[in-house]
């Protein structure tokens, strides 16, 4: 069996993987897959045409079914010719390698047949050759014999063999080489495989003698003389008579294997092996000779040949077998190395130049992908293309004769090659078969592409025909053309291949050429397309061809029937204005002042620009405006095949001007021409190819060394300046890049005459690849102005289309039309127009004025519209008119009797035939009439009024067309495919790259999807392509106004910008070279640059892109929580960092990181905390135990630990959308639907991230779109897809709920329910039976269930989001026993094995809520503690918003717990909330959570926490936009810590200062008023202590302005401050005040009924109640209230309470204090400068403030 190494390629045509090494493969080795071995090894120095014979064994192998696969295929449209080239080329991969695995030599791909060969040096060795083949044939047929290919059809090879003499014949010239092979061998092989069936090998009768008959099974076929190989016979085979072969050691062997596959093979080599025994590969040529180890002195090939006895190893085995043959073995040594097949030396010759040779065999669309270092892949496309097969008969006789057949066949070649070179085709193959000699020449491909091929295909195939017919030795000429879009690309083995073209149409073309002889034959697409007169083609009868079906009308073309001499043409005329050249006109106006003038500063125009620009015209209206400037004029149009004709510019431009003068083409008869020469005229004899003339060479220069190229130069500039008129001469020549390099040498001698201006017209490539160092000369000089004609402005496409098609007015929507699809292009629009009335999609009308349209027209200015003929001075010539639209029929209205019917075809044109009472119908047009060049006004004026009858041609859409359903004509397509093959190959490579990535095109990307080769040559191809009109900025801005155009540098450097890095106002721009978002300028160009990539190229670099936009995603995915995006999270985040730095570092290393499923394992050691929380029985911990502080505090330890600030989401969201556009579009494109789904999921979750609610809506559609094809194709639905579906449901319904509409939110969860095998009411209703299930579930589930370490699937985490949006939206609806049902769901569900971690603290925190709503609170600690364990546990996998979800589950508990005096367990989860909320900065928590626990860490007098607390309330307050109310906390707590006898890190000023601009704003910025009500009771009681009552009464009076009656802790605290300061004020102010009594005891009883919702302020209550008793002497009840504040205060754990009614009741009732008036003396020095500093080591509580008595 083979060691099979089929083409490494991703589809059709690919002959090697993308991209090429750093250390890329020399040209040469590129270019000899290309060629056969006879190639190689061929003498190139030969003169042509040359013939070398060989003995061989031949081989031809036809592919069968081929033919039915085409037609099969063909029905696909253009991704069936891809898979047709990808089925092919794999079949052909595995034949190839057979072949060569047999030291076969391919000579030949024949579209779907090879034809091999194996060389050897005498007749005697062809026996083992033949057995070699014959085994090659048999493992080929086991491996091939059978082939089935995706649509059905079955391949099968059958295979001929033939041995005997051959030869091959090499034809061709300096540009271009091909080979023949004919011969005896070629012939029976031939004749072999046409007795061949499928699966068959044949041998002919004259090769099978030499086979053993031993040793293979035969079959005679009918003739009784051709054999069957029906296979190997098993017996033991026989004793041969054939020369063994023999044998190098093995080791030998394998140094010489490898020397070959390195190309080098030395002199010292072959020293080594000739002691051992001889390989019988050698050299084929004698004469070649082989260089030594040190690359210096060479030896001849034959002296190495010869083996001397003594050097023989006589002890070796192999020898002895052959000591009787000595002499047959030495002479068979000699003579076969002369044959031999070691093919890679002849790279060693540096003499021959082989990689100059080989280019000569190499198709120019294949070199240019060579030197431009690309890889094969990108040689293979798909195009329009039209083919030529061409068959000829020849003369047996001639044939018989070697050296005529040889002379015959050149001359046939030059012909054929010379015809089709004159019209761009390319000369693919030759065969010479017992068909005749057979040419195919391929019309379109890269570099050839011409606006009309088919055109160009059948007048060349008129005129090798008129010639071939006339000359001798061929006896019939047969030509088949077809048209059609056909695979060109390579074709074989990446060791041996060949560029081909393979489709359908390539076997009608053959069908064609060998069913109609003597004929030159097309199909319909190639009749219909060549736009050639119907009289060039008369119909013939359809005849059957093998396997082709649909064929339809087969024509034979007679047009150029005869070989035309050729003659300049006109230029092209049209009678109508030009439009939108205005700067032209001035550019050329000006110049021809100058002549007049006589300055020298006239300068030479050279108009360039793309086919169908409009250069033409512009030429056109110079000849016209020269005309009136009565300047003598000279123009020709330069056609394609005039180029192949020396001298046919200089010869058409010198006979003009010698005409003009009067002087005659027979210039040695003219005395005044020759007087005017002067002594020079005795050269004109080398004008004799110029004009065509027969001067004699004089006798005096006989003999004498003449510069002919120099006295030619001199005789052009004195002719020319003899002829040209005073006047002044205009030399107006267009398509000038057709002119021959000797014309050019003509036009450069033109230059510096003054009264002469040359204006030429030509295309961009010329201007960029000279043909010729004239050219290079002509663009370069100084007195040559290039001007670059850019697209007519989009107000300019009416008059043209009017114009065209010669009428009045156009409809609005064609003219949107118009302007989206041709950009301005005038060729572009001529071909949509010519389209859409060839296929009756538009019509034109007489219209009299006297109807109505329904739809607006355009009618542009009367002046631009209006043939002007007449004006024009010039004879112009029919033949040289523009052909325009106008021959198209007019459809007739008639209006006298129309019926109803009539009506309604008028109606559906556009016309309205409603007809008023005594009325007469009347057909207006509402059409604008506002001229386009020199208003003042923009736009188009409203009506026309007709005020008689006119009839006028218009133009309306037929019945039933939509504008906006047009599909592009395939002839405007061709016209930007030319465009492109016009390029270089780099720039054409870079386009289809580009056209991968959509209109817009980002750089970055576009880098990695080109071979490495190529990423150098980024910027400036960008540049490049910038400046010739295909890319623009896509950041341009739209009032970016145009530059004005002009010279060719102007127009590069100036119109096109970058504007990547500069925002719109900036008037800079940034250099073009550092454009990252380039787009194309026609969206047309993009598509169908796409259109021409093959299908695999595609899908490969879809893939390659799509790759690399997930790696530019993940980078700003790991900035974003997973859950949000709904993604997994990532398994390794090391390995994601090194992924995106292979994609830095080597962008071709890309692969697919699209995230697996979370299979993290359990981490095996943790700390002892968790192995003692662990050891607790299952039962037990999940009771509402309360876990110690020192446990609780090594766990929030755990979960602080690691966590990161929170990080703003919004920005990387809104980078992300723009790559989930991409990245969906790159996976449609390769059909990888679940990718995109899944894209299309993450991109509506990230649209609901920032609330972008329509685009999020717009990527459900697309899903959904998806979904419905999915379900379309299979019904049955797997287990992935039932989860998308899901999933799109889900966010669908997210999205509707967003939006408001709650009802089909609801109805659309159930559905995602029941992808995922759930059952869910559309109702948000659950009965109480259902929730007291759901409930005991619950229970059972948390206490009783064991772990489980499983990972849980991905459609139950999907479950577990589907739950948290039916919890939220129940949370949010109010319906509480949904919400309940919902969480229990969530719940079980998430802890039924290892789940997302977000997903766990989801469920907990869903199942907490419920609970502290029911009121459950040992179940609520208890799953508090619980998750405490999970996230200390699993601490690893907690992001950033887990841990923000903690602080509020934990904050919320510390508020709860606070406030019911539970301040120990207030304590540690404060403790967690505080922590985790230090390390993640989670703002919002912190606004809600921190004052409650700033007083948690005061009354358990905890200064140093509270102070830290209060320090990021401050920096929160600053980063919060809404963070008023923060910050008056911050100050007011300020204050709190003055009244405890603390210092506050801000002065008590400065506090009360900003707390007064609070307290009186105006704008509303503090919204709580029992907040206000608090500050400014809190303030009073601050001055109240001071004993500054004036400020104390103002605060105290601000502060009731907000009293309200709520239980809230800010407004129980604000009571507590009030009574205070009233008591303090009795205390410190006696006097009979009733109503300030009557107030103390309202306010406590206020408070009294509050107090039992906030029980943590019971202390301070009952501590006032028994400073009032004390107060009013009532000393029992005081210490009786004292008691039992100290008693709360001990229960509940409030220390500074505690502390202070300890220290008052030593005050009060202490009677050695009693009385003292000064006891807060030094409480008031520490207020009155306290604040700003804050010492943590100062003892807290030393300075406080006692209450004081009443004074004596």
């Amino acid at each position: 069996m083979f060691n099979l190494q089929p083409i490494q390629a991703s589809g059709a045509g690919s002959v090697s993987t993308t991209g090429s090494s750093d250390d890329e493969t020399s040209k040469l080795k590129k270019m000899k897959p290309h060629v056969p071995g006879i190639v190689i090894f061929a003498d190139h120095n030969r003169p042509l045409p040359w013939s070398v014979t060989y003995h061989a064994v031949t081989l031809f192998a036809d592919v069968s079914g081929f033919t039915a696969l085409c037609e099969k295929y063909s029905t696909m449209g253009q991704s069936g010719v891809d898979q047709l080239t990808r089925t092919l080329n794999e079949y052909l991969s595995v034949l190839v390698e057979g072949i060569l695995g047999s030291d076969g030599d391919i000579l030949k791909f024949a579209g779907d047949a090879i034809l091999a060969i194996w060389r050897v040096g005498r007749v005697e060795e062809l026996q083992s050759e033949v057995e070699k083949v014959v085994k090659c044939c048999l493992t080929m047929q086991d491996m091939c014999g059978e082939w089935d290919t995706d649509i059905g059809v079955k391949l099968t090879v059958k295979i001929g063999v033939a041995a005997g003499e051959m030869a091959v014949t090499f034809l061709g010239n300096r540009e271009y080489r091909h080979y023949v092979e004919l011969g005896p061998a070629i012939s029976a092989v031939n004749t072999a495989e046409h007795f061949c069936q499928s699966g068959m090998i044949v041998i002919s009768p004259d090769t099978w003698k030499h086979c053993d008959q031993a040793l293979f099974k035969l079959e005679p076929m009918e003739d009784l003389k051709h054999m069957r190989v029906i296979g190997i016979k098993p017996a033991k085979r026989s004793r041969s008579y054939s020369l063994p072969t023999p044998q190098l050691h093995p080791q030998l062997q394998l140094q010489l294997q490898e020397r070959r596959q390195s190309d080098e093979l030395t002199v010292d080599d072959m020293k080594t092996f000739r002691k051992g025994h001889l390989t019988r590969m050698l050299l084929p040529a004698i004469e070649s000779t082989i260089p030594t180890s040190e690359g210096k002195d060479t030896v001849p090939l034959i002296e190495l040949t010869g083996v001397e006895e003594n050097d023989r190893d006589e002890s070796s085995d192999t020898s002895k077998p052959q000591k009787n043959m000595k002499n047959v073995v030495r002479n068979k040594i000699n003579v076969g190395a002369k044959f031999g097949k070691l093919k890679k030396l002849v790279t060693t010759v540096t003499e021959m130049k082989l990689d100059i040779a080989l280019r000569l065999y190499i198709l120019n669309p294949v070199l240019k992908k060579i030197d431009d270092n690309q890889p094969l892949e990108y040689l293979s496309e798909m195009r329009q293309v039209s083919i030529l097969f061409m068959n000829l008969v020849l003369d047996e006789t001639v044939q018989k004769d070697t050296e005529a057949n040889e002379q015959l066949l050149q001359k046939i070649f030059e012909l054929v090659y010379l015809k089709t070179k004159a019209m761009h085709g390319a000369l693919n193959k030759v065969f010479l078969f017992d068909k005749g000699c057979t040419f195919l020449v391929i019309f379109g491909l890269p570099g050839y592409k011409h606006e009309n091929d088919c055109a160009h295909a059948l007048v060349c195939s008129g005129r090798m025909k008129c010639q071939l017919d006339n000359t001798e030795g061929v006896e019939r000429v047969s030509i088949g053309v077809t048209t059609g879009t056909t695979f060109c690309g390579v074709v074989g083995h990446n060791q041996r291949h060949e560029y081909s073209v393979i489709g359908r149409k390539v076997n009608m073309a053959a069908r064609l050429m060998m069913h109609y002889p003597d004929k030159i034959t097309c199909d319909t697409d190639t009749y219909q397309s060549c736009r050639l007169p119907p009289s060039f083609f008369e119909v013939l009868m359809t005849k059957r061809m093998k396997g082709l079906r649909n064929i339809g009308v087969i024509r034979q073309f007679v047009g150029y029937s005869k070989d035309e001499k050729m003659v300049a043409k006109s230029i092209m005329h049209t009678d109508y204005p030009i439009l939108g050249r205005q700067m032209e006109d001035f550019i050329f106006r000006e110049q021809l002042k100058v002549i007049r003038k006589e300055e020298n500063k006239r300068r030479h125009l050279v108009l360039s620009g793309p086919s169908g620009i409009g250069k033409t015209k512009v030429l056109d209206q110079a000849l016209f405006i020269a005309g009136q400037e009565t300047f003598n004029t000279i123009s020709c149009r330069v056609e394609m095949e005039d180029s192949s004709y020396p001298h046919f510019v200089s010869n058409h431009v010198l006979r003009c001007m010698l005409s003009n003068k009067g002087y005659s083409d027979q210039i040695d008869k003219e005395p005044y021409l020759i007087d005017a020469i002067g002594e020079d005229s005795v050269y004109l004899y080398v004008l004799n190819d110029v004009l065509g003339t027969q001067i004699e060479k004089p006798v005096s220069l006989v003999g004498e060394k003449v510069d002919e190229k120099a006295k030619r130069k001199l005789l052009f500039r004195k002719i020319a300046f003899e002829c040209l008129d005073t006047e002044g001469t205009v030399i107006v020549i267009d398509d000038a890049h057709n002119i021959d390099a000797f014309s050019w040498t003509f036009l450069c001698e033109l230059l510096p005459l003054k009264n002469c201006l040359i204006v030429l017209s030509v295309r961009p490539t010329i201007l960029d690849v000279p043909s010729c160092p004239e050219t290079l000369y002509f663009f370069q000089h100084s007195e040559v102005k290039v001007i670059d004609l850019s697209a007519l402005d989009p107000k300019y496409v009416a008059p043209l289309a009017c114009q065209m098609m010669n009428v009045c007015s156009i409809p609005k929507d064609l003219d949107s039309l118009l302007r989206e699809r041709s950009h301005g292009v005038p060729s572009w629009c001529l071909e949509i127009l010519r389209d859409m009335l060839e296929k009756k999609q538009l019509i034109i009308v007489h219209d009299d004025g006297r109807k109505e349209f329904k739809h607006s027209f355009i009618a542009p200015n009367k002046s631009l519209i209006t043939t002007a003929a007449t004006m024009h001075m010039l004879s112009v010539p029919s033949d040289a008119r523009v052909q325009q639209l106008q021959n198209f029929a007019v459809t007739e209205i008639e209006d006298d009797d129309i019926q109803s019917s009539d009506k309604d075809l008028l109606s559906d044109l556009g016309f309205n035939t409603e007809l008023k009472e005594g009325s007469t119908l009347r057909l207006s047009l509402s059409v604008p009439s506002k001229e386009l060049i020199g208003c003042k006004k923009d736009g188009y004026s409203q009506s026309r009024q007709i005020s008689r009858i006119q009839m006028e041609r218009i133009a309306i859409f037929a019945k039933g067309i939509d504008s906006n359903d047009l599909p592009v004509p395939v002839s405007m397509k061709e016209l930007i495919v030319a465009r492109i093959d016009s390029m270089r190959a780099t720039d054409q490579l870079m386009i289809k790259c580009a056209a991968v990535l959509g209109k817009v095109v980002r750089r970055d990307i576009l880098e990695i999807l080109l071979p490495k080769a190529h990423r150098p040559k980024l910027a400036g191809t960008i540049r490049r392509l910038m400046e010739s009109g295909i890319f623009t900025c896509s950041k341009t801005p739209t009032s970016q106004v145009a530059v004005k155009k002009g010279t060719r540098d102007d127009y590069r450097s100036q119109k096109y910008k970058c504007f990547c890095y500069t925002s719109v106002s900036e008037t800079s721009t940034a250099d073009t070279n550092a454009c990252y978002e380039p787009m194309f300028t026609h969206q047309l160009l993009q598509e169908t640059a796409y259109e021409v990539l093959m299908e695999s190229q595609r899908n490969e670099l879809h893939t390659k892109a799509a790759q690399y936009l997930e790696l530019s995603a993940d980078e700003l995915r790991a900035h974003i929580p997973h859950y949000l995006l709904f993604r997994p999270p990532a398994d390794d985040l090391e390995e994601q960092a090194k992924l995106i730095e292979l994609k830095l570092a080597d962008v071709d290393a890309v692969i697919s990181v699209r995230r697996k499923s979370l299979e993290t394992e359990e981490a095996e050691n943790k700390k002892a905390v968790f192995d003692a929380v662990e050891s607790n029985s299952k039962r037990g911990r999940r009771q509402a135990v309360f876990v110690s502080s020192n446990e609780a505090f090594q766990l929030i330890d755990e979960i602080a630990e690691g966590g990161k600030p929170l990080e703003p989401t919004c920005v990387y969201v809104l980078k992300l959308l723009p790559i989930y556009t991409s990245l969906v579009h790159h996976w449609r494109c390769i059909s990888k639907t679940k990718d995109a789904l899944s894209t299309l999921a993450e991109a509506v979750a990230a649209s609901l991230v920032i609330d972008r609610q329509e685009q999020a809506l717009e990527f459900v559609h697309i899903a959904l779109d998806m979904l419905d094809e999915i379900q379309k194709r299979s019904p049955h639905l797997d287990k992935n897809q039932k989860l998308i579906f899901a999933r799109i449901n889900r966010l669908h319904g997210q999205i509707l709920y967003h939006k408001g509409d709650v009802k089909d939110a609801y109805r659309l969860m159930p559905v995602a329910a029941s992808y995922l095998g759930l059952k869910e009411s559309k109702q948000p209703t659950s009965s109480p039976v259902r929730n007291l299930w759901l409930i005991i579930k619950f229970f059972w589930c948390w206490r009783f269930r064991t772990h489980n370490s499983e990972s849980l699937d991905v459609s139950v985490l999907e479950q577990g989001y589907l739950f948290t949006e039916l919890f939220q939206m129940d949370k949010e609806q109010g319906h509480s026993n949904s919400k309940i049902a919902h969480a229990v769901k969530l719940f079980t569900t998430i802890t039924s094995g290892r789940a997302h971690i977000h997903q766990v603290v989801a469920a907990y925190s869903a199942m907490i809520e419920c609970c502290r709503e029911k009121g459950w609170k040992p179940t609520c600690e208890g799953l508090q503690w619980d998750l405490l364990r999970i996230c200390a546990k699993r601490n690893d996998e907690l992001s950033t918003y887990d841990r923000t979800i903690l602080c509020e589950i934990y904050g919320t508990s510390c508020i709860e717990n606070f406030l019911h005096g539970h301040l120990e367990k207030a304590k540690v989860v404060g403790k967690a909330a505080a922590d985790i909320c230090t390390c993640v900065r989670d703002v919002n928590t912190t606004k809600t959570f921190c004052a409650y626990y700033f007083f948690l860490c005061l009354f358990r007098n905890v200064y140093q926490e509270s102070i830290e607390l209060l320090e990021i309330m401050r920096s929160n307050a600053q980063l919060l936009p809404d963070g008023v109310d923060i910050r008056a906390l911050y100050q007011v707590t300020c204050v709190e810590i003055a009244l405890t006898g603390g210092n506050p890190p801000e002065k008590i000023q400065a506090c009360i200062s900003c707390l007064r601009n609070y307290l009186h704003d105006s704008n509303g910025k503090v919204q709580s008023s029992s907040l206000k009500y608090y500050f400014g009771m809190t303030v009073a009681l601050w001055f109240a202590r001071c004993e500054k009552w004036s400020e104390s009464e103002i605060w105290f009076g601000n502060g009731l302005l907000f009293e309200i009656r709520d239980s809230s802790y800010y407004s129980l605290m604000g009571d507590a401050n009030r009574v205070q300061c009233m008591l303090i004020t009795m205390a410190l102010k006696p006097k009979d005040d009733k109503s300030l009594l009557e107030n103390v005891k309202k306010t406590f009883k206020k408070a009294c009924k509050q107090v039992k919702y906030v029980p943590v302020l019971k202390p301070r209550l009952y501590h006032l109640r028994a400073y009032f008793s004390a107060i009013l002497k009532v000393n029992t009840r005081a210490k009786t209230f004292a008691k039992k504040t100290v008693k709360i205060c001990t229960s509940q754990g409030n220390v500074l309470e505690k502390r202070w009614i300890s220290s008052n009741l030593e005050v009060w009732f202490d009677k050695e204090t009693a009385g003292q008036e000064n006891i807060n003396e030094a409480w008031k020095e520490h207020s009155e400068d306290c604040g700003g500093q804050w010492d943590p080591n100062l003892v807290p509580g030393m300075i406080i403030y006692n209450l004081p008595v009443i004074k004596r």
